[in-house]
């Protein structure tokens, strides 16, 4: 994601993505079993998937927002015990589709111009700072090439 001006508030705007859609047997059982306030996900990951492209963030508010603003990481992990207890004020909008179609990690990285990059599992990830920090000089890097 990067971000834009528009009027006089800034943005966060989906800019490339990766949706690795090979099907396990596991994964389609791990999404089927997900409910969010009584009502069954049907949502594949790839509508979910398309769903995040189309979000908009307003720098510094929601996870994705502050990520950006605050340059620090977050990294959550939930399961369907979590997911089915949480309120919708625990989690923004734009996170809580991807968690109702069974992703169970998501890593939300700050990088180079107040953008930030956004990783989701399927699996439970236990948080991995070697990896934040990776991605944070990779990016780094590529910017520092342009």
């Amino acid at each position: 994601m990067s971000c834009i001006h528009a009027r006089t508030k800034w943005v966060l705007t989906w800019e490339d993505g990766y949706y690795d859609n090979h099907e396990q047997p596991e994964a389609s059982q791990k999404i089927a079993g997900y409910s969010y306030d009584g009502q069954s996900s049907r949502d594949s990951l790839g509508l979910a998937v398309a769903k995040m492209s189309l979000h908009v963030y307003s720098l510094g508010e929601g996870i994705v927002g502050k990520v950006a603003t605050t340059g620090k990481h977050m990294w959550i992990s939930t399961d369907k015990h979590v997911l089915d207890s949480c309120s919708l004020l625990e989690y923004s909008a734009g996170l809580l589709p991807q968690f109702s179609s069974g992703i169970r990690t998501i890593d939300v990285v700050p990088v180079v111009s107040r953008g930030v990059v956004h990783l989701g599992s399927l699996d439970i990830i236990v948080e991995d700072l070697m990896l934040v920090n990776n991605i944070k000089d990779y990016f780094f890097l590529i910017f520092k090439l342009l």
